[in-house]
């Protein structure tokens, strides 16, 4: 889970539930001491050239229980490039908070484990620059509701037309791309009375992936075709 779960009262029911956790932590006043004192006493374990671990059981203010907590650290190079004097500004530093303890899974187990969410947050962007997802702007539940199943159906609409419509090569395209490549793309009205169409710039590029578009869909039409209407000889 990421920061945005980080309270203990999501932990207290976790383990009142045993369901096994992986959260990061924010990094405010209490872990920032903790930090601190990691740095003073030197309890950092090599990793490798860029990173140190260490972990530690304790509990922050106002929590009922001490909690086993991953501090990673990793080395920065200074913006000049020249050598220098190791310094706490040289470092940048992340939490993460679990209840699985250390003999099921070390320290640099809990963070390769919670870096595997890594493309979570790649689908999140998409999902908010795409699709507004984060926003709630109507005024009850059931109308926010209902506004972001609309945008899970359009999710899942893009999904669908990057699978079976687009060309290998930009299947992975997010959405704000596919709009500003294929979908809005500016032309000009051109014509006169009931003959009037639109006339774009001369784009080779997107004449390909346009007759791409066409040929699988072709393909796919007919396929659903001949699953409603199998074909007889």
């Amino acid at each position: 889970m990421d920061k945005g779960f980080f309270d203990e009262k999501n932990f207290a029911y976790f383990e009142e539930q045993t369901y096994l956790y992986v959260c990061k932590a924010p990094l405010r006043g209490g872990l920032q001491k903790v930090i601190a004192y990691l740095n003073r006493e030197n309890l950092w374990q090599r990793i490798d050239d860029v990173y140190s671990v260490a972990e530690l059981t304790i509990p922050l203010p106002n929590w009922a229980k001490a909690r086993r907590f991953v501090f990673i650290r990793q080395d920065l190079e200074p913006v000049t490039g020249q050598l220098y004097i190791q310094h706490p500004d040289f470092y940048k530093y992340q939490a993460i908070v679990t209840n699985y303890t250390a003999e099921d899974m070390s320290a640099i187990e809990v963070w390769h484990f919670y870096n595997q969410r890594g493309t979570c947050e790649l689908w999140i962007d998409e999902l908010k620059d795409g699709f507004a997802v984060e926003e709630a702007s109507q005024h009850t539940f059931l109308r926010n509701e209902a506004y972001m199943l609309v945008k899970a159906i359009a999710y899942n609409l893009l999904l669908w037309f990057k699978e079976v419509t687009l060309p290998e090569t930009i299947k992975s395209y997010q959405a704000g791309t596919i709009r500003r490549k294929i979908l809005c793309i500016p032309g000009n009205i051109v014509g006169n009375g009931r003959y009037q169409h639109i006339r774009l710039a001369a784009n080779k590029w997107l004449g390909m992936v346009v007759n791409a578009i066409k040929t699988n869909l072709e393909k796919f039409l007919y396929v659903v075709v001949e699953k409603l209407y199998p074909l007889r000889c």
